[in-house]
């Protein structure tokens, strides 16, 4: 009984996934100029340069949309949780000031292996993912800085 009702419990987490993301407008309630950095970069719009065919192949959307695509507009394009993990626990303000209760409850901090999830020598690119070059392109808001890529996510 209890084996069932434990599956039970993980098969349904699994369905509602959506529920567990909070979408780029959430963070950049908070977050503005990262949030408009992120509008103005190639993140926001990786969807549009997918066919609809594209859009509906898993192999495609899994990098260019944060969840399978579908009409909910509020999760197209490579968006903060994508990179961060979903939000639903950590965005809470309370959480955010704390820093390391907020990576405990799911906050990630990104690294070059995170991009090369997506960013493989599969894609196709014209030139190799180079993470210091194309980092300085997502950089995100005015704090940030060429020597330090984590500078708004230190303790």
């Amino acid at each position: 009984m209890f084996f069932l009702v434990l599956f039970g419990a993980r098969a349904s987490f699994g369905a509602s996934e959506t529920h567990q993301y909070v979408g780029a407008v959430k963070c950049g309630s908070c977050h503005e100029a990262e949030y408009q950095a992120w509008l103005s970069g190639p993140h926001a719009k990786a969807h549009e340069s997918l066919s609809a065919e594209q859009l509906n192949d898993a192999k495609c959307n899994t990098c260019h949309t944060l969840l399978p695509f579908n009409s909910d507009k509020r999760f197209q394009g490579v968006q903060c949780e994508q990179c961060h993990g979903a939000g639903k626990v950590y965005h809470k303000d309370y959480v955010m000031r704390d820093k390391e209760l907020a990576r405990a409850v799911g906050l990630i901090v990104p690294k070059a292996a995170h991009c090369q999830g997506c960013h493989t020598a599969d894609s196709p690119n014209i030139k190799p993912f180079d993470f210091d070059e194309l980092w300085l392109r997502i950089t995100h808001g005015p704090k940030h800085k060429k020597e330090d890529k984590s500078a708004h996510i230190k303790p």
